[in-house]
């Protein structure tokens, strides 16, 4: 199953915008990647106000995504929470389908 996850910063956030910047944004940074790395995240970025961010990701039920997305630092540290909705993804060019793991149209 795809998600589309939505990262949206706690207001007030918990910290100073310089641990943020300088501690947990390269932390978060590098435990997405960790998801990439294991196939969970398909893609990921920041908004452009930069106050939280979006993530697609393909797990296998919502225990392992709820699981991984809990272990993000911003998440630990309370300066985010996501907010997941399950998505059916239907059209996309041919060449993500590799990446994908079907063809458009087939889910």
């Amino acid at each position: 199953m795809f998600y589309l996850a939505q990262a949206v910063y706690n207001d007030p956030l918990p910290c100073s915008r310089d641990v943020l910047d300088g501690e947990l944004i390269p932390a978060h940074a590098a435990y997405i990647r960790s998801g990439v790395d294991r196939g969970l995240v398909l893609l990921a970025g920041p908004k452009a106000e930069e106050d939280g961010g979006f993530v697609v990701l393909r797990a296998p039920d919502r225990e392992a995504l709820d699981a991984f997305l809990a272990g993000d630092p911003l998440v630990v540290r309370g300066v985010q929470t996501f907010q997941v909705t399950p998505w059916r993804v239907l059209d996309y060019p041919p060449a993500l389908a590799e990446m994908l793991g079907t063809e458009p149209g087939t889910f």
